[in-house]
């Protein structure tokens, strides 16, 4: 230890030769080495960092490591092990042949903890029939995976995108997260929708009149005992994570009159003719992004235009319109 400090207060900056961790998932798992340097602000060198010191030998700042720790439980959090703890560094110093920098071996000591499962995972709103159904499609295959707010955030994505290929252009999503230990008891202020939550992924219509016999308890802890929900109660292996997109898909657009414009000797309405009916952009036709792409792609590959600009307009009086204005900008 004597010898590490020495070499620290030298003139020569110290540099990272490699980071490490103990107590993570293996080489193959989702919280590997790689993973978890990835979320770290300090580096270490290259490989070969010696023939380029200065680009490649990455130096040793004290402070990003120290919140490399809470970064490390951030990013642990993010990917479902809402109970890992960082314990702290190991730090070695190793000789370096090609350099006269001090060398320091980083080795990360963590706690996982067992990561959170998806319980439920489901789309609320006003929707019915096959559009109700394709979006929960989108979001069933998560159902009992470890909870990645990765995962959650691009299945929004997946579920605008659906609803915007069905002419829904003004979609809102909203995702609510709700984390729960594996027993209720454990929860001090919430102990009635923690058990509102397991009886409802478990119970569901069958357990209504004690759903909301505990709902009607409030907070009041001693109200809730008094309900006979333990019969209906499933004690969890860990953590669990109930998810609900709450969609407000809007109205329902279509195309409206479509313009063109552009300085250019081209006759304008054959191009807009040809766009209409390629990219089927019809006036009265059902909003579809697709659509949209489909006619920057015609018009680019009629060759005689550079730069092409579409922009969709909503028409805030009749909700369900949207104008489309083509500018070209360029002739080739």
């Amino acid at each position: 230890m004597i010898f590490l400090f020495a070499c620290l207060s030298s003139s020569k900056t110290p540099v990272v030769e490699s980071i490490s961790f103990r107590g993570n998932g293996g080489y193959w798992s989702a919280t590997n080495d790689e993973q978890l340097r990835n979320a770290m602000k300090q580096k270490s060198n290259r490989t070969f960092g010696f023939l380029a010191p200065d680009l490649w030998m990455v130096p040793y700042n004290l402070n990003d490591l120290d919140q490399d720790g809470q970064r490390l439980e951030v990013w642990y959090a993010h990917h479902g092990y809402f109970d890992a703890k960082f314990q702290g560094w190991n730090r070695s110093l190793v000789p370096s042949l090609f350099s006269f920098r001090p060398h320091i071996r980083l080795e990360g000591v963590v706690t996982e903890g067992e990561p959170a499962i998806v319980r439920t995972i489901n789309v609320r709103g006003d929707m019915f029939g096959t559009l109700k159904k394709g979006l929960q499609r989108i979001v069933d295959p998560y159902k009992g995976s470890v909870f990645s707010l990765e995962d959650i955030e691009y299945v929004e994505e997946l579920l605008s995108s659906y609803l915007y290929e069905r002419s829904y252009a003004k979609t809102k999503i909203e995702t609510e997260i709700l984390v729960w230990p594996n027993d209720c008891m454990d929860v001090r202020h919430h102990q009635g929708q923690c058990i509102i939550a397991n009886l409802e992924a478990y119970c569901g219509a069958k357990c209504s009149e004690v759903i909301e016999r505990v709902n009607n308890c409030g907070t009041d802890n001693a109200c809730i005992t008094q309900v006979n929900y333990k019969q209906w109660m499933r004690i969890e292996e860990s953590t669990v994570v109930d998810v609900r997109f709450h969609v407000d898909k809007g109205a329902s657009y279509r195309f409206g009159e479509i313009h063109i414009h552009g300085d250019t000797h081209v006759p304008l309405e054959t191009v807009l003719d040809k766009v209409v009916q390629e990219a089927q952009v019809r006036p009265g036709s059902s909003y579809k992004l697709d659509k949209i792409y489909r006619a920057q792609e015609v018009l680019y590959n009629m060759g005689l235009f550079s730069v092409v600009n579409i922009v969709p307009t909503y028409d805030e009086k009749n909700k369900r319109i949207i104008y489309i204005y083509m500018y070209i900008i360029n002739q080739r």
